[in-house]
């Protein structure tokens, strides 16, 4: 091999070192996004924002910062991942589908839930298994949740995929059915 070609191998081999080096840097920089919005650690959300982290970062499962916040109720660090323009309808791709929305809905997030519907999440999008946001905050018993959406035209009869089930058909109490039943669900 000639002393060039050495050379211009020894270059590639440190580009690409450079390049990996790179990746997990960023890498570790948002999964320190996602941590500190899980704890709702807003000071550390605002400086990893402000360092230019990216804001749609994800983890292993394919949660995002916001979908973590939102879970559970950080509300101010979900303001500050919206400001910075955090994609709200994002899905975690390794789970089931799951948006911010439907994980703010299935741990009784009021306040996050009209914030997020607020700022464009999308009130019937479904998960993998067909599953609504209303779907899931039925099946819990979260009757606030269920008029939120409600409000913003979340559709009554959507079915999940594995039964036909609707929300109705999840309602685990008399209260979200009769809400149900008044806002036109028909199974």
């Amino acid at each position: 091999m000639t002393r060039s070609r050495k050379r211009s191998l020894i270059l590639g081999i440190l580009v690409l070192l450079a390049c990996v080096l790179a990746a997990t840097r960023a890498s570790a920089q948002g999964n320190d996004l996602i941590n500190a919005a899980k704890k709702g650690d807003l000071p550390r959300v605002k400086a990893l924002i402000a360092s230019g982290v990216d804001v749609n970062a994800r983890d292993d499962g394919g949660m995002t910062a916001l979908m973590n916040a939102s879970r559970n109720g950080h509300l101010d660090v979900v303001l500050v991942l919206l400001a910075a323009k955090a994609e709200v309808n994002a899905e975690d791709y390794h789970k089931s589908g799951t948006t911010a929305l439907m994980y703010a809905c299935g741990s009784n997030r009021l306040a996050v839930v009209q914030t997020l519907l607020a700022n464009g999440a999308d009130v019937n999008e479904k998960a993998n298994d067909g599953w609504t946001a209303l779907m899931t905050a039925s099946s819990c018993g979260y009757l606030s949740v269920v008029e939120a959406l409600l409000a913003k035209g979340a559709d009554v009869n959507a079915k999940e995929k594995s039964h036909g089930w609707t929300a109705l058909k999840l309602a685990p109490n008399a209260e979200v059915e009769a809400l149900l039943v008044r806002a036109g669900a028909k199974e």
